[in-house]
């Protein structure tokens, strides 16, 4: 006796692939693509407005070059136009009381970082030359 009727099955699986972009584009034989596009925005969502910035960004992509070579491809470089303590400043909603949480040896933690006055967070759009993706 069959318990699952074959149309059953097949409808089952017509939706599974049509419902997953996931399973749709393996199927296709298209490499899965991240959610937010894959690719860069058309254009710079942080300019450097200064002087001094674009001089931060300028060292940031030589570091970058240095480390990596002059094969990578590196778009919008921008420094980071906000701080920790302004994006806790700047929440909707205040933040819960904070728990500690118990943390074993071998597990780290993930922190804002700690920077100092003179020191800044630059973000990139890089793309290696062995990686297709941004």
């Amino acid at each position: 006796m069959n318990l699952f009727p074959k149309n059953l099955i097949r409808i089952f699986l017509a939706a599974l692939l049509l419902t997953s972009p996931f399973l749709f584009s393996a199927w296709a034989g298209a490499p899965p693509t991240p959610m937010w596009g894959g690719f860069p925005p058309s254009e710079n969502p942080h300019p450097p407005k200064t002087p001094a910035e674009q001089r931060r960004v300028d060292f940031a992509v030589q570091e970058i070059r240095a480390q990596y070579g002059s094969g990578v491809e590196i778009k919008f470089p921008h420094v980071i136009p906000w701080s920790y303590q302004d994006f806790l400043q700047n929440r909707k909603k205040p933040m819960p009381p904070s728990t500690p949480v118990e943390i074993s040896g071998t597990e780290s933690t993930s922190m804002a970082p700690v920077l100092k006055f003179d020191e800044y967070m630059v973000h990139a759009y890089v793309r290696f030359p062995n990686d297709e993706r941004w």
